[in-house]
């Protein structure tokens, strides 16, 4: 039985600003994002085999293989402002690469989250990128939750398995 405790942190990634004509002049719509809540799987145990840890962004986790959670995993999240003014155009909301390599802070090792899912708190359903309509930009912050899965090659060393996920925002 081995130990394993993961955490993957959340990098904002914003866009260029929008302009927008107002009245005879300009001014620069933007989207703030904000990622404070990590993904946390926690830590798992394992025998010697190939698995799959996956934790979705409305907060459900599974496995497959022989993995045990040993805690409680939790989601990561993001909050979406646009300042500036109403928003006049849709966000898109993705991620910057489709995988992710997290790092042992033992060193050497290294494990994969990929399969990275986000999901509007109120409304949109889960998927790989959404789009943010400007009604639902109206509200003073939109919640996004994202997800991924851990893939646990057979042999992982146990450890504590740290890395950023980054998550892009524009219009």
């Amino acid at each position: 039985m081995k130990d394993i405790l993961v955490r993957v942190s959340a990098l904002a990634v914003i866009s260029a600003p929008l302009c927008v004509g107002v009245s005879r002049s300009l001014r620069a719509q933007t989207i703030k994002l904000t990622c404070k809540q990590s993904i946390f799987i926690g830590k798992l145990a394992s025998a010697a085999c190939s698995a799959k840890y996956i934790i979705s962004p409305d907060g459900a986790h599974s496995d497959t293989g022989c993995l045990a959670i040993l805690n409680n995993a939790a989601e990561g999240s993001c909050t979406l402002k646009v300042t500036g003014g109403p928003a006049t155009k849709s966000a898109f909301v993705s991620f910057t690469k489709t995988a992710f390599t997290l790092s042992s802070t033992m060193g050497g090792n290294t494990v994969v989250m990929n399969n990275l899912r986000v999901k509007n708190r109120t409304q949109t359903p889960i998927a790989s990128k959404i789009t943010l309509k400007t009604t639902t930009l109206a509200a003073t912050k939109v919640t996004l939750d994202i997800g991924g899965s851990l893939n646990y090659a057979n042999g992982q060393p146990a450890g504590n398995y740290v890395g950023k996920v980054a998550v892009r925002a524009n219009f």
